[in-house]
């Protein structure tokens, strides 16, 4: 009996599917928060897209794009908090795996099939992982300044990066000779080390003023007021996992793939497209001149970009 190329590659990715499922099983998932984004008018052919946010990210940090795209597109975009970011659970597993456990299960009890997967730099890795791992629930996939391998090229970033877990923690446990109390204060003190304010708002968006304790110890200078929405402790201790890429070169994802390089980041070069191509073979390549914070620092062009891909995707 002859059996096709096309069966074979076909029952071998069904059965990679099956036994992905199975390991995913094993990792102990957390229901994620996410804001839902409906266009004015729909398209039924639109697919929804998944959108995923960065290192020390939010749901919230992509809401404006985020409303552009559904418009334009007529399509459902959900933004989700990844775990130990935003408002979703805290658990001591921080890595690609079982983040990307996280989103297929998202995606399964939300109904989401063929979902668009797109990501932003940490958010770009969980969103290729998911791809890689998940088919099945993807259709294309979009990663915003980051690419399928360790991150060697970006070590001053990720010294920075270690050390803002360093210093907002410092920020929310210090208590002599008196604690900070107002996110002011604790500005001024991350601007020793950080000089884009952009970066400090982006960063300080994690720290709250705990309203019990200003209530229950008004006068006290050594009452710890500032307070982290997210496990500090965990992000530093996980940042390896981060930076890494834990996936085989034989991990591959055939559909559509769209990565985006930030020109004046260290994220993405030119000498990782071959791994780029071992994972997505079918993928595009843009450029845009912007630093890594690709969302924020050009959202016009990046809607435009992202939207007029997609479009031509859905009209194949």
């Amino acid at each position: 009996m002859m059996i096709s190329i096309r069966a074979i590659t076909r029952t071998h990715s069904n059965f990679k599917i099956c036994l992905l499922r199975q390991f995913s099983s094993q990792i102990q998932t957390v229901p994620l928060e996410f804001d839902k984004y409906e266009p004015p008018l729909r398209d039924p052919s639109a697919p929804p897209i998944v959108f995923l946010h960065g290192l020390y990210g939010h749901k919230t940090n992509n809401r404006t794009a985020s409303r552009k795209l559904a418009k334009i597109l007529g399509n459902d975009v959900y933004c989700l908090d990844l775990r130990n970011h935003g408002i979703s659970p805290h658990t001591k597993r921080h890595d690609y795996p079982a983040m990307a456990a996280d989103v297929e299960r998202f995606c399964e009890e939300h109904g989401l099939e063929k979902a668009i997967m797109m990501g932003h730099s940490m958010g770009a890795k969980c969103a290729m992982a998911v791809a890689l791992r998940r088919p099945d629930l993807t259709s294309m996939l979009i990663s915003i300044d980051n690419v399928p391998c360790r991150n060697d090229r970006a070590e001053r970033e990720f010294m920075d990066f270690s050390e803002y877990a360093q210093i907002l923690d410092y920020i929310t446990t210090r208590t002599t000779p008196f604690a900070f109390t107002t996110i002011k204060q604790a500005d001024d003190e991350l601007a020793k080390y950080e000089s884009n304010a952009l970066v400090r708002k982006f960063l300080l968006s994690n720290i709250i003023r705990d309203q019990h304790v200003l209530q229950t110890h008004p006068n006290d200078p050594h009452a710890l007021v500032l307070k982290s929405k997210i496990p500090l402790d965990t992000i530093y201790d996980h940042m390896v996992d981060i930076r890494g890429w834990p996936f085989s070169d034989d991990d591959t994802f055939e559909k559509r793939s769209l990565f985006i390089k930030a020109d004046h980041s260290p994220f993405v070069s030119e000498e990782e497209i071959p791994m780029i191509k071992q994972h997505f073979p079918n993928y595009d390549f843009v450029s845009m001149n912007s630093g890594h914070w690709v969302v924020t620092e050009k959202p016009d062009e990046f809607v435009h970009v992202v939207s007029t891909w997609i479009k031509e995707g859905i009209d194949k």
